[in-house]
């Protein structure tokens, strides 16, 4: 007997550029999401799954006779859930190849209940199209498309004309787990019991003579399998005293520890852990942690349990999402998001966590930049902005930290002149000017003596510096401007000498923070504004010194001045 199993693998994370989800179990069914699936935009994430699981044909026979077939269940989630754009479901005809399918016989069906029983069904033919499914008893191949809501899936190849299908594939979804198959049943037993939590049936099975343990069904699921997915800990314990094997992979690529952690069983985690399970062990194929499992469904008391037993935190998501990044999009509710977040902020270093080639893709730079962007557009996210600005302001400030204390390993006259610049001692900075080589030398950690001046805040030092060449635009190691320095440290006048002679005010630090962004977590709105009112000063100059000659429908030129404004308001 096979149980249902979930598929965390099939869970993906997509922007409005849509994509293809694949099942596990079963890779040629396939859900193709296009373009305009989602309307959250191509840098902004929509959690959706597919997951499969097989039909018992002789369930199959029993209700709807010999010469009918019906393909595996195929459910999208979330359920329910109306989508911009049809998704195309691509799976086999079921009994395709067996006998010549006449494409009347062919009923495509539909349950949108929330209810994991899935025994509400409905006839969706007409729907998919006619021309749809005669192409499908051709080719053997059916697309399910032109419906625009989520629900389960199923397609069904009957040939008794008479029988009201969706009425029968409702019965039989009833009772689907009354059926139990009678080969091997002692090792069937097992399993049934580690499902049912009947501990006393479990001894017994145990103490039958030729039991394995790990004996495993269809699907690949041992009884610790069943057992740490329904949440029988007394039966996990007593499978574990047997040498239950804890690395068991099941067909959808689970481990015992991954099902426990998605429905977050903090005991049954802690059981496993203290019995030896590889706290970071990989799932099959995508090798997602048990980490993802227990982010995926917001168990923050499960994730606080495996990141004190060190949990690894560099894992990526198949969309390049990190499981911080995970966390923000993977629910709509807004005290779960909340929680779960406020945890992995106090947790992680977010030094750890790189960009990957696919946000990379979608126009970030940083992985910070990634995490403040989606905090600020994701709406159950949006009261973290201060929380997650200030965990990469802190972050910030240790690694220029590190960038500054390069300067103290540099020896000679370089030396000399970071340590004038850094104490202010104007008249040991002009005798080393006349060397123009030391006024744009770098540290090993890319630090200038401008970044010096600005750091401390002289103002002369830093108007003396630019006028001898200084370039103003220099960047550590880690990214940091002289004007995120001089930002961050409040330094206005400094700030406004700095954009004065052409400082850029988009530049990002490793961390994904702009100069606008460290003056406003430090709480420095004067230089807020100054940056604001810069900016859009800026912008009005670009584009007034534009020949606008965009006509509208009307016939109608645009003022170049009211364009210019227009665009600089979007600034604010």
């Amino acid at each position: 007997m096979d149980y249902d199993e979930v598929d965390i693998q099939a869970v993906r994370f997509l922007t409005s550029d849509g994509g293809t989800i694949l099942s596990s179990l079963f890779p040629e069914i396939s859900c193709e999401m296009p373009p305009g699936t989602f309307t959250s935009g191509s840098r902004s994430f929509c959690r959706v799954s597919l997951q499969v699981t097989n039909t018992d044909q002789s369930m199959v026979r029993q209700f709807m006779g010999n010469d009918a077939f019906v393909s595996p269940l195929i459910l999208m989630e979330p359920l329910r859930r109306k989508f911009h754009a049809a998704p195309v479901i691509r799976l086999p005809l079921p009994g395709f190849g067996l006998h010549k399918i006449d494409p009347k016989s062919v009923r495509v069906l539909i349950s949108v209940t929330g209810s994991s029983e899935c025994n509400d069904w409905q006839d969706i033919t007409s729907v998919v199209g006619e021309s749809a499914v005669a192409k499908a008893a051709e080719s053997g191949v059916i697309l399910l498309c032109n419906v625009i809501v989520s629900g389960r899936f199923a397609v069904v190849c009957c040939d008794n004309s008479i029988m009201d299908v969706a009425e029968t594939m409702s019965e039989m979804m009833t009772s689907r787990l009354d059926k139990s198959d009678t080969a091997d049943q002692p090792h069937l037993d097992l399993l049934h019991a580690a499902h049912g939590g009947d501990l006393t049936a479990l001894r017994a099975c145990l103490a039958s003579e030729g039991m394995d343990i790990n004996f495993t069904n269809k699907s690949g699921q041992s009884a610790l399998h069943l057992a740490c997915s329904a949440g029988h800990q007394a039966i996990v314990q007593e499978l574990l005293k047997a040498k239950a094997d804890m690395t068991l992979i099941s067909q959808k690529g689970n481990a015992a520890i991954h099902l426990a952690c998605f429905h977050g069983y903090k005991e049954i985690v802690e059981l496993l852990l203290d019995n030896g399970c590889d706290v970071n062990i990989p799932s099959k194929h995508s090798c997602f942690p048990p980490l993802y499992a227990a982010i995926l469904e917001t168990h923050c008391e499960v994730v606080e349990v495996l990141l004190s037993r060190g949990a690894s935190v560099t894992w990526s998501s198949p969309d390049g999402l990190s499981l911080l990044l995970v966390a923000v999009f993977t629910t709509y509710d807004r005290e779960k998001t909340i929680a779960i977040l406020q945890l992995l902020l106090e947790k992680l270093d977010i030094t750890k966590l790189e960009i990957s080639p696919e946000l990379k893709d979608k126009g970030f730079s940083y992985h910070g930049e990634a995490l403040l962007h989606s905090v600020c557009t994701r709406q159950a996210a949006k009261d973290l902005i201060g929380p997650v600005r200030l965990k990469l302001a802190n972050q910030s400030a240790s690694l220029l930290q590190d960038d500054m204390a390069t300067c103290e390993k540099e020896d000679g006259d370089f030396r000399k002149l970071l340590t004038a610049c850094k104490e202010g001692n104007m008249d040991e900075i002009i005798l080393f000017l006349e060397n123009g080589e030391l006024i744009n030398r770098l540290t090993k950690g890319c630090v200038s003596c401008l970044h010096c001046a600005c750091a401390s805040g002289h103002m002369d030092i830093v108007e003396k510096l630019l006028k001898a060449g200084a370039n103003v635009n220099t960047l550590t190691q880690y990214g940091f401007s002289c004007l995120y320095i001089a930002s961050s440290a409040g330094f206005t006048d400094v700030v406004k000498m700095l954009l004065k002679a052409g400082a850029n005010t988009d530049t990002l630090t490793h961390m994904g923070l702009t100069s606008s962004d460290i003056a406003t977590e430090m709480g420095y709105m004067n230089i807020v504004a100054i940056i604001k009112d810069y900016m859009i000063r800026n912008e009005y100059m670009k584009t007034s010194r534009k020949s606008i000659n965009t006509t509208e429908k009307t016939g109608k030129v645009k003022d170049k001045d009211d364009m210019a404004v227009k665009k600089c308001c979007a600034l604010i």
